[in-house]
C-alpha cells in the first residue's frame, strides 16, 4: 500500500491518481507512452522527482538568502554616502529629463541604467575606503561592517574586486559614459593607493573635484544629451565641492589622529 502522505505527492508529480498495486505488477508508463513499468519502478521514479524538487527548493531558498544578505551588506557599507552620490545623481537626472522629449520607455530604461551605475559608483568608493581605513573606522565609525564584524576584511576585498570589475565593464558596455567611468576608477585608485590621495589636498581638492565631475556628468549623459551650458555648470559645481569639501572631515579628527593624518 502507498502511505497517504506519499500518495498525494505522487499524484502531483505523476499527474494522476495512484492505484494500489502489488510489487511486480506492471502499469502503463503514460508519461512517455513507452513499455510498462512495475509499481516499484514507478514509486522509485516518483521519489526521485520528489527529492529533486526538494533540492531545487533548497537551492532557491539559499540563493534568496544570499541576495538578501548582499543587499544588507551593500546598505551597511554605503548608506552614509547616498546623500553625496545616489541622491544628487537622481536629482540631476530629473533636470536632464526635463531638458529633452525622450519617450517614457526610453526614460525608464535610462534611469534604470543610471541607478545601476550609481550603485556601483558608491559601492566602489565605500568598499575601497573601508578596506584601507579599518583602523580609522574603529575610532570614528565602529558600526561599519568591517570593525563591527559584520563582514571580514577578506570578504570586503573580494567584493571590492568584483565591484571594480563590474563597474569597469559598464564603461565598456556603455561607451557614452566611458570617460566618467575611467575618471572614477582612477580617482578611487588615487585616493586608496597613494599617500597623496590620503592628504587633505589630494583627497578634497583633487578627489572630490574629479569624483563630483564624473558623478554629475555621467548622471546627465545617461538620461539626455549634454549641452555646453550643462558642462560648465557641472564643472563649476565640481570645483566648488572640491574647494569646500574639507569641512566634512572635521567630525573625523579623532580617527585621523589615530592613523597619523
Amino acid at each position: 500500500m502507498w502511505p497517504d502522505s506519499l500518495r498525494g505527492g505522487l499524484m502531483i508529480i505523476c499527474g494522476g491518481p495512484i492505484t494500489t498495486l502489488s510489487i511486480g505488477q506492471r502499469v502503463p508508463n503514460k508519461a512517455n507512452k513507452g513499455p510498462l513499468c512495475s509499481a516499484g519502478e514507478c514509486k522509485k521514479d516518483c521519489e526521485g522527482r520528489l527529492q529533486k524538487s526538494a533540492a531545487n527548493m533548497a537551492t532557491l531558498k539559499a540563493s534568496r538568502t544570499l541576495i538578501i544578505r548582499e543587499f544588507d551588506v551593500f546598505f551597511a557599507f554605503s548608506w552614509r554616502d547616498w546623500s553625496t552620490t545616489l541622491i544628487p545623481g537622481s536629482i540631476l537626472a530629473i533636470a536632464a529629463v526635463r531638458s529633452t522629449n525622450l519617450p517614457l520607455p526610453t526614460t525608464i530604461f535610462n534611469y534604470a541604467r543610471l541607478v545601476i551605475w550609481l550603485t556601483h559608483f558608491v559601492y566602489l568608493i565605500t568598499l575601497s575606503n573601508q578596506v584601507t581605513g579599518v583602523e580609522e573606522d574603529r575610532v570614528n565609525k565602529p558600526d561599519r561592517p568591517i570593525p563591527s564584524g559584520k563582514v571580514t576584511l577578506d570578504g570586503a576585498k573580494v567584493r571590492l574586486a568584483v565591484v571594480a570589475m563590474a563597474f569597469a565593464m559598464m564603461g565598456v558596455t556603455f561607451p557614452d559614459i566611458l570617460e566618467e567611468t575611467i575618471c572614477w576608477v582612477v580617482t578611487v585608485g588615487f585616493l586608496s593607493l597613494t599617500s597623496a590621495g590620503k592628504h587633505w589636498v589630494g583627497k578634497n581638492l583633487v578627489g572630490m573635484t574629479t569624483g563630483t565631475w564624473a558623478l554629475l556628468r555621467a548622471s546627465w549623459k545617461i538620461m539626455a544629451p549634454i549641452a555646453p551650458t550643462n558642462e560648465r555648470h557641472i564643472l563649476a559645481i565640481a570645483l566648488w565641492a572640491g574647494t569646500f569639501a574639507q569641512v566634512q572631515d572635521i567630525r573625523d579628527t579623532k580617527g585621523d589622529a589615530a592613523v597619523g593624518r
